[in-house]
């Protein structure tokens, strides 16, 4: 059993790194939105695509209102507000926008 573990975790490290060098490759980061706090919580890729880093913005939670207003292109702000406030709204924190 033991060793099944050790080599299930294995297995799942490459899996991670393999889809962060693809996240990479197509210029994409991976981030989640906490419902509860109304932040989004960004990583190392997401800084990096962003060009900013946890110095810039004090750790990595973003306060939602922030991302949005500092982040996002102008023509998608309206979007990406309703899909917030959906999630919000939903109470769900494990909510998924389609």
């Amino acid at each position: 059993l033991e060793q099944q573990v050790k080599d299930r975790t294995l297995e799942l490290r490459e899996k991670e790194a393999q889809l962060s060098e693809a996240l990479q490759l197509a210029s994409l980061a991976a981030w989640k939105l906490d419902v509860k706090n109304k932040s989004v919580l960004a990583n190392e890729e997401l800084y990096g695509l962003l060009k900013t880093n946890k110095e810039l913005e004090n750790g990595y939670r973003i306060p939602s209102k922030k991302f949005v207003e500092n982040f996002v292109a102008e023509k998608d702000v309206e979007l990406v507000n309703s899909k917030i406030a959906e999630a919000i709204k939903s109470h769900d924190p494990n909510y998924e926008s389609n």
